[in-house]
């Protein structure tokens, strides 16, 4: 993809979402269900999303991850900056 200079943004569920990684995406946007079932642990507070989506991104080489929360917002992890569905940065 990089050598065309496309870009890869995916918001697909497994078994697609499982397959994707390997082409390294620009952007994922799974919901936590989603995400839950690549993580395996139940994330059910901003510290462990956060852990979460930082472990996956540094894993994968993917660019940036943009967790879905519903009514609650959204984890978001690019390069070395974290966003947490209330608006606090860490």
């Amino acid at each position: 993809m990089a050598a065309t200079g496309a870009r890869l943004v995916v918001d697909t569920s497994d078994p697609a979402l499982s397959a994707v990684l390997n082409y390294k995406p620009d952007l994922i946007k799974p919901n936590l269900r989603e995400f839950e079932e690549l993580t395996q642990p139940k994330l059910d507070s901003d510290a462990l999303r956060i852990e979460a989506v930082k472990r996956i991104r540094g894993q994968m080489d993917i660019g940036m991850i943009a967790l879905t929360l519903g009514a609650g917002g959204c984890t978001a992890r690019h390069r070395k900056r974290s966003l947490a569905g209330n608006g606090t940065e860490n």
